[in-house]
């Protein structure tokens, strides 16, 4: 009897030990270059399928091609470069529809010198050999990378459309330049830290992200550098955080500037110690707010599309907080100079109830113009009506109007004005069904003119 229990006490000890000894995490190093796989994939190709962690050490030198793989259970995978190591083609990773998966992608010390033809550098969606509905890309970092698109291309793009949402993406240390953008995401959890896009058309797109924070980013875009949400249905883009930022645009159209927001999205923005340089733009009739404290505001800065209630301003900073490469030293004034030629007045002629609405050109000038780098020169119509006249120059007559010009707005940037001059042509439209009695008329508008020096 004594044996028998001996040999039980001996097998369960045994059951309680095995898996222990059968879950261990392996830790691989795989390298790719000399001595090593020749390409990034074939030594991504070899990781698995013990659970742990694979590093694929990318040796220096241009490595181009394809590189695509599936995201597998509990096999984290880190893609690292040493010195001179450059990627010149693109990356897919697939989440294998697993939204909530544990396991991990870091691409770390990578140059991405593109030669690719495709839209994306780094692309977070399913593969097309894929037999599932959705990728669910999750856990990706991209740390102390750089990405030069040599003119084309977005650098990442984390989720795609039809709900194919990535999760949780980090990118942080990283430069970006001479690209078509920086990044689009469809994506719940998103952050960027310490990151610098510069010679770049456009910043980051976001569609129907959430959980976005944005920390110590710099981005100088041609055209928009934040856009949230999407022409048509309901994008939740929720709280997100903005500290520490340098966002600027150089657009002149609030629709695509320094932060648009289209008319599906829902968002709150809390901007802190922050310099936002540009115009500001809101399409959107659902819940949208702009929380500031101690921001720099250029003076270019306007606000298109809200009411006051939706901007919460405190302590607005006098001067920007980036100072890099002396962008927002003082320049020496020119001796300024320039005429503004607006349209006297708008000749409707004989005009009476029974007529449809009535449009007529209209332009604005700018002429003989010298004026600082960086300057411009806005007109703004401030008229709510505008005052009808006889042909003598006689009568009060008002009626209600519509300029063609978005806003009544006109902006003369240094830019435009280098041969000295510019004009910008519109129209101008009046119901005359509004009219108390029919007549020759002539329609006058009141405008302010504003010089905006140069930052």
């Amino acid at each position: 009897m004594q044996k028998l229990l001996a040999f039980l006490l001996a097998t369960m000890l045994v059951i309680t030990l095995l898996p222990v000894t059968a879950f261990a995490a392996v830790d691989v190093t795989l390298t790719v270059g000399e001595g090593g796989y020749p390409t990034i994939q074939e030594a991504i190709n070899a990781t698995g399928p013990d659970a742990g962690t694979y590093t694929i050490i990318v040796k220096g030198g241009r490595h181009g091609g394809t590189i695509q793989f599936t995201q597998r259970p509990n096999i984290n995978i880190v893609i690292k470069g040493e010195d001179g190591a450059t990627i010149t083609g693109n990356m897919i990773i697939d989440g294998d529809a697993r939204a909530n998966g544990t396991d991990t992608v870091t691409i770390r010390d990578i140059y991405f010198d593109y030669e690719g033809t495709g839209t994306f550098i780094i692309d977070l969606k399913k593969l097309s050999t894929s037999t599932k509905n959705y990728s669910y890309t999750h856990n990706v970092t991209i740390e102390n990378c750089t990405f030069n698109g040599n003119g084309r291309g977005f650098a990442i793009c984390a989720g795609s459309s039809s709900g194919n949402t990535a999760y949780n993406t980090v990118v942080r240390n990283c430069e970006f330049y001479n690209l078509e953008g920086v990044l689009q995401a469809r994506c719940q959890g998103l952050t960027l830290e310490n990151v610098t896009a510069t010679v770049v058309e456009c910043g980051l797109n976001l569609y129907n992200s959430s959980n976005i924070t944005l920390r110590n980013v710099k981005i100088h875009a041609g055209y928009y550098v934040l856009r949230f949400g999407e022409n048509s249905g309901s994008a939740n883009n929720g709280t997100v955080p903005i500290e520490n930022c340098d966002l600027k645009s150089d657009s002149i159209d609030p629709q695509s500037s320094v932060i648009v927001i289209r008319p599906s999205s829902s968002v709150t923005m809390n901007i802190t110690s922050s310099d936002i340089m540009g115009q500001v733009f809101n399409a959107s009739s659902r819940s949208v707010s702009i929380n500031a404290n101690d921001v720099y505001w250029s003076k270019r800065t306007r606000f298109v599309g809200f009411n006051n209630n939706q901007l919460n301003f405190a302590n607005d900073a006098a001067s920007p907080h980036w100072f890099t490469n002396n962008e927002y030293e003082v320049k020496a004034r020119a001796e300024i100079a320039y005429t503004v030629v607006i349209t006297p007045s708008v000749d409707f002629g004989v005009i009476h109830r029974s007529m449809d609405k009535q449009s007529r050109p209209f332009q604005v000038s700018v002429v003989d113009a010298l004026i600082e780098d960086g300057a411009m020169i806005t007109v703004q119509n401030v008229s709510s009506e505008m005052l009808m006249r006889d042909k003598d120059g006689l009568g009060n007559e008002t009626l209600a109007f519509e300029l063609e010009q978005p806003d009544g707005y006109f902006e003369f940037t240094q830019e435009d004005l280098a041969d000295g001059e510019e004009t910008i042509t519109t129209a101008v439209s009046c119901e005359p069904a509004n009219l108390r009695a029919a007549g020759s008329y002539k329609g006058y508008m009141n405008f302010t003119i504003t010089y905006v020096p140069g930052e």
